[in-house]
């Protein structure tokens, strides 16, 4: 599991879970993000504090993650 940023509700925090997947002599390595956190004005995101901005944080579900995983798989194994 990689974090980056210290703590997990502020702006520009995320972490991601790491697979890596070895056949024969090739490695596939997938990172699905598993939260983020992120400040938001009108749906746009923002590295500033603009007034009447949010600070949104963001868990990613299982299906959405599955989805990835299988996604980097099939397009990785072709």
């Amino acid at each position: 599991m990689k974090k980056y940023g210290t703590d997990p509700f502020k702006p520009r925090y995320f972490s991601f879970v790491s697979v890596e997947i070895e056949i024969e002599n090739y490695k596939i390595i997938i990172e699905v993000p598993i939260w983020k956190c992120q400040r938001y004005l009108l749906g746009i995101s923002l590295s500033k504090n603009i007034p009447g901005s949010k600070v949104i944080g963001e868990l990613v579900t299982l299906k959405a993650a599955m989805n990835v995983f299988r996604e980097m798989i099939e397009d990785n194994l072709k």
